[in-house]
């Protein structure tokens, strides 16, 4: 999509007033060969734009984990199915390719109703390399996987071990060729429960794993041979995510409850464990799920509010100091929120959106790394059915990939995966202010595979503008606007590649104007 806003001679053109047009380069599914349930849960991209993708994948009896290739042009490379020793059910968790192309996918894996680690490593050509199974020990369930890798391509794994009460954190260090370096467990004194979460490395091999014991939030450092550096504790605060600046410093957002109920927290720590600040932020029970740092420590927050069901953005300074939030009411989904920063500081955020509280959608949202809107994206496939994203990274020329599930008939789910391109442009084509709302005709029409279409905002109105596009059936196939503009004359395109020809209606919301226009796709 993109949007050219038309503003006084004297906007001045720079990088900063851009806005970004986000196009779909190509759609893939995978569908089982029986059409059973098949949904993708993670997503790696290699240095030359390859893409992997890993999931599960029902065989008729089980789940089995399914992992695929494609080139930078989406076509199938290789497809690869492992079925564990018990044929019972397999679960991936994460995928991660390492600088020669090897790809190692993590996850559970159900032996004699007791769940153990499994690691998968397959080579550039989707050759098998090996395969490891980890019980922590023989007898005891592992869960909650969260996995990095070093530069070396060792593959580090923190999970949840229950060989004590109600379990423990289990860190386990894999060589590139699968044999076991060392484990470490930690388990605190009194210890009634353990949630790891997350598991990431700095620079220098330095390993930080966080999550909650008892009721206490966590982080533990350890170097790159195990030996544990520090440990912190705070209790009443729970991690969803962590991530770590150029500075070695660590900073962590999830949740905490206050005041009858749950915020977010964000905090940040120094890279030796000092406590340096913590910030809250409050509308209605809200959960953060992720956060990104930039180069000059500036944290990006993303969550929830699973009372109103709105989607928070939050922009920290390297002080803690909040430089701006931006939220998008509706009814968001607060599990698989991803956010991403591109080579610009620009923040991309991912989320599912409940239609009509019913079906979900893929939404991409990204601000300016001064909070200002760049662009709104809904996905929905064109069998109007439900769709959900699960993860998304981004290429070297920022290209975005998503990969997730989407129902393919009422009977059952494929792995979809999606590749955006981020092209940038802006067309002043008029210096005036309208000065009354107008809603144009599409150009071209009849289209394929893109269309332009132009509306007006006049002098002395700023309300949230929405633009959305519906097929013959009433039914909304894709929102192209939805945010707060200023007054003048603005131009989306919708490419339509992956919606079949025939009639759509296109309808904007200004307030309380509103109008709706008939388009035709013709393939």
């Amino acid at each position: 999509m993109k949007i050219s806003f038309i503003f006084f001679l004297f906007v001045f053109l720079s990088l900063s007033s851009l806005y970004s047009q986000l196009q779909l380069e190509w759609e893939r599914r995978y569908n089982n060969p029986i059409n059973g349930e098949d949904d993708a849960f993670s997503i790696d991209i290699d240095n030359v734009g390859n893409s992997y993708v890993t999931g599960r994948s029902y065989n008729g009896n089980n789940y089995d984990i399914t992992t695929i290739k494609y080139d930078n042009s989406g076509n199938l490379i290789w497809s690869k199915n492992y079925s564990g020793n018990t044929n019972l059910d397999d679960y991936p968790v994460k995928i991660m390719c390492d600088k020669y192309g090897n790809a190692v996918v993590s996850g559970i894996s159900n032996y004699s109703n007791l769940f153990e680690l499994i690691l998968l490593k397959y080579s550039n050509s989707g050759v098998q390399l090996w395969a490891k199974r980890f019980f922590g020990i023989p007898g005891r369930s592992f869960s909650d996987i969260s996995m990095a890798m070093d530069t070396s391509s060792n593959t580090y794994i923190l999970g949840k071990s229950n060989e004590v009460g109600n379990g423990c954190f289990l860190i386990v260090k894999f060589a590139s060729n699968g044999d076991t370096l060392w484990t470490r467990r930690f388990i605190d004194t009194s210890q009634t429960y353990a949630n790891p979460q997350k598991l990431i490395l700095d620079s220098l091999g330095n390993l930080y794993v966080t999550g909650t014991n008892n009721s206490l939030f966590v982080i533990i450092k350890y170097d790159s041979s195990g030996q544990m550096i520090w440990v912190t504790r705070k209790s009443n605060r729970v991690p969803n995510d962590m991530c770590i600046d150029q500075a070695g410093n660590i900073i962590v957002t999830g949740d905490t409850y206050r005041s009858g109920s749950t915020d977010f927290w964000t905090a940040k720590y120094s890279k030796v464990g000092n406590f340096i600040w913590e910030k809250f932020f409050n509308i209605m029970n809200e959960t953060a799920y992720s956060v990104n740092v930039d180069g000059s420590g500036n944290s990006y927050v993303t969550g929830y509010s699973y009372y109103y069901g709105d989607l928070v953005t939050i922009k920290y300074d390297s002080s803690g100091s909040q430089k701006w939030s931006n939220s998008i009411m509706g009814n968001f989904n607060g599990s698989n929120i991803k956010t991403l920063l591109d080579k610009d500081n620009n923040t991309l955020v991912m989320a599912n959106y409940f239609v009509n509280w019913v079906r979900r959608v893929i939404i991409l949202k990204k601000y300016t790394e001064a909070g200002d809107s760049l662009f709104y994206y809904q996905y929905q496939s064109p069998s109007n059915m439900e769709d959900a994203a699960y993860d998304m990274k981004l290429g070297n020329n920022n290209e975005i990939y998503i990969t997730g599930k989407s129902m393919a008939s009422i009977s059952h789910f494929d792995y979809i995966t999606l590749k955006f391109s981020q092209p940038i442009g802006i067309d002043p084509v008029s210096s005036e202010i309208p000065s009354q709302f107008s809603l144009s005709q599409n150009y071209p029409n009849p289209f394929n595979p893109a269309t332009k279409i132009k509306f007006a905002i006049p002098a002395g109105y700023a309300s949230q503008t929405i633009l959305s596009v519906y097929d013959i059936l009433g039914r909304q196939v894709a929102v192209l606007v939805n945010e707060q503009l200023k007054p003048g004359t603005y131009e989306v395109d919708w490419y339509a590649s992956v919606y079949p020809s025939g009639v759509y209606f296109y309808k904007i919301n200004l307030g309380s104007f509103f109008e709706i226009k008939r388009m035709v796709l013709l393939k």
